[in-house]
């Protein structure tokens, strides 16, 4: 019997990099749940409900190599004026557009279709509610970038499941895929 899941493939965050982004959320308040530094990653690709086991060998033997990314920018999707999701991202990255393009063609062997809109790299850091103060959007929108950059290396990507939780996503590691 084949388990299936609700499945993405992301770049873990190292603690440093946690300690950063949680300086950077804004304070707790009535209409925003802030991401808990355990759930943050960067999601290469979301998948959803699929069969484990076949994505597990599509993704067996992938091989990348490691880079670093640097921290760039906040924002919020969809609109500043009716935001659902608040979110830093990083500087241009030819090798992370390289390694989300190869790892959408090994996906594509499972049936997996990678999204036609863009890939825009972010780390959610917190949700919103519809009755969020447009203040608490704009003083996230405006604060000031880490100094120095903040940057770090990857050197592995991993398959995770992931279960749908009130109090948020719980995340199991399927597979770790090392990059050289």
């Amino acid at each position: 019997m084949t388990t299936t899941a609700r499945l993405f493939v992301a770049v873990d965050l190292p603690a440093a990099m946690l300690s950063v982004l949680k300086v950077m959320q804004p304070p707790p308040q009535p209409g925003l749940r802030l991401i808990p530094t355990a759930q943050m990653h960067l999601t290469l690709h979301f998948l959803g409900e699929m069969p484990v086991e076949p994505v597990v060998v599509a993704l067996t033997g992938f091989a990348g190599s490691t880079f670093t990314l640097t921290v760039d920018g906040v924002g919020c999707f969809p609109s500043a004026a009716r935001p659902s999701i608040l979110w830093t991202g990083f500087r241009q990255s030819l090798e992370l557009t390289n390694l989300h393009k190869a790892l959408g063609a090994a996906l594509a062997t499972t049936g997996f279709q990678p999204e036609s809109r863009s890939y825009h790299p972010h780390i959610t850091l917190a949700r919103c509610r519809p009755f969020l103060r447009r203040d608490v959007v704009t003083a996230f929108l405006n604060q000031q970038e880490p100094s120095p950059p903040t940057s770090f290396a990857v050197d592995h990507v991993s398959l995770y499941s992931s279960t749908l939780r009130p109090d948020g996503a719980e995340y199991r590691e399927e597979l770790r895929i090392p990059l050289s």
